[in-house]
């Protein structure tokens, strides 16, 4: 049986691992950040009587907000992908729509062939760190973007005691990572724990082709993976989320 590393909120990994579970294969969750909800009455009070034409949602983190608004259920929502936008219609939204390819490039390309009347406010709910500046992209295109921060993300300072005990006796044969931020934050705890040789066997499965790019550079610093491949490259992942 093939043994899967899923760098991810365990909530957020849920059905990916259900999934893959029934493709017959071990799953092992590790979360390396911790996820802070914000929510600030203020930051919506002043869109109140506002003319919005759209919200955007890049991760279901913020949906939580926009339950705790009670925002009109059929509101307009742009969503990063199919997972979000499911998430959406079970918090009882009847209005979204989501990009093929799941991530905010595509995201982008979606909303500008929307036909959004740009005289409405986008409401762009997100997290403290961003890797691709989506409100400045939308305004360049002549948007009225406005961003409420809806959460953070707090970093981890050490893999679990689980992982720890586990990765001398334990050989992934894929590692998954979403962002950025958290290819970053794994290397680094991989160093910090003296790690790197027992992933070199393992390979590593991103979410896009920027966090590809950045997983080489950080290989050849550091060691290399048995393979580095985006998830829309990988048959099965593919598959899920499409």
């Amino acid at each position: 049986m093939k043994k899967i590393l899923i760098i991810r909120q365990a909530q957020q990994s849920q059905a990916l691992s259900q999934f893959l579970e029934q493709q017959n294969y071990q799953i092992f969750v590790e979360p390396l950040f911790i996820v802070k909800k914000i929510f600030n009455e203020n930051d919506w009070l002043q869109y109140r009587h506002k003319n919005i034409g759209a919200i955007v949602i890049t991760s279901q983190n913020a949906i939580d907000s926009l339950k705790k608004f009670n925002c009109d259920i059929n509101i307009k929502i742009f969503a990063v992908g199919k997972k979000t936008a499911l998430k959406l219609v079970e918090a009882g939204f009847v209005n979204t729509s989501f990009p093929k390819q799941s991530c905010v490039a595509e995201l982008l390309k979606l909303i500008k062939k929307s036909n959004l009347d740009k005289t409405g406010v986008i409401l762009y709910l997100r997290g403290e760190n961003i890797s691709f500046d989506l409100q400045n992209s939308l305004q360049k295109s002549g948007y009225n973007c406005a961003e409420i921060l809806t959460y953070k993300t707090i970093a981890k300072k050490s893999f679990s005691l689980e992982l720890l005990k586990n990765i001398k006796n334990v050989d992934y044969d894929s590692i998954l990572i979403f962002s950025q931020k958290t290819l970053e934050l794994f290397f680094l705890l991989a160093k910090n724990h003296n790690l790197l040789e027992y992933f070199a066997n393992s390979s590593l499965i991103v979410f896009s082709q920027k966090i590809a790019n950045k997983a080489e550079e950080l290989a050849k610093e550091n060691f290399k993976f048995k393979k580095i491949e985006k998830f829309s490259d990988n048959i099965i992942l593919k598959n899920f989320y499409e």
